[in-house]
C-alpha cells in the first residue's frame, strides 16, 4: 500500500493576484485504474507554501468538488500519486513546504473531518519529521507540513498571517 502512483502529468500553470498575495495554480493529471481523470490543484503562496487540492475531472466544474467521495476504490494509489507530485515539487525547490484541508463531506462537520483523519494517519506515517514540521489544526481539517531547511525567520507565523489575510479576502 502507498507504493505505486499512478503516471502524472503537468498541464499547465495560472497566476492571478489575491490582495498583496500573489497565487499560483499548478495544474497536474491522472488516470486512476477505472480510466476516470483525476485534476491535481497544487497553489503555490508565498514562503514556497504549496496546498494540494484534487477532484475527479468530471466534477471540477462544481463548487464542492472536493466534498464528495468517488467510491472507486483506489484511494491508496490515488494519494501515493499526490505524494510523487508533492514529490516532483520538492525535487524542484528544495525549500517547499505543504499543506492540505481534509475538504468534510456533505453532511458533516468542518471539524476533524473522516478525510482529515485519513490523509493525516497517512501523511504522519510516511513524511519524515526530520525533513518537515508537522502542524494540524483539528478545527479547520488543516494539515501543514513546514520544510525544516526553509530558513525563512518566524515561518510558521507568516504563514498564518499570509491565510488569515488571505481568507479574509475570499470569504
Amino acid at each position: 500500500m502507498f507504493i505505486t502512483a499512478y503516471p502524472f502529468s503537468k498541464l499547465n500553470f495560472t497566476s492571478k493576484k489575491v490582495g498583496d498575495d500573489i497565487l499560483i495554480e499548478h495544474i497536474y493529471t491522472f488516470r486512476g485504474k477505472t480510466k476516470k481523470r483525476y485534476i491535481v490543484i497544487v497553489e503555490e503562496y508565498s514562503y514556497f507554501v504549496h496546498i494540494v487540492k484534487f477532484c475527479l475531472q468530471e466534477r471540477k466544474i462544481y463548487s464542492n468538488r472536493f466534498n464528495h467521495l468517488t467510491y472507486l476504490n483506489e484511494c491508496s494509489r490515488v494519494l501515493t500519486t499526490i505524494g510523487h507530485i508533492m514529490l516532483d515539487i520538492y525535487k524542484k525547490n528544495p525549500y517547499a513546504s505543504f499543506g492540505f484541508i481534509g475538504s468534510n463531506l456533505p453532511n458533516e462537520a468542518k471539524e476533524n473531518t473522516k478525510r482529515f483523519r485519513l490523509y493525516s494517519k497517512v501523511v504522519s506515517q510516511v513524511i519524515s519529521p526530520i525533513a518537515f514540521e508537522h502542524r494540524l489544526s483539528v478545527k479547520h481539517s488543516a494539515y501543514l507540513l513546514i520544510n525544516r531547511d526553509n530558513h525563512e525567520d518566524d515561518l510558521l507565523n507568516k504563514i498564518t498571517t499570509m491565510f488569515d489575510r488571505i481568507y479574509l479576502l475570499t470569504e
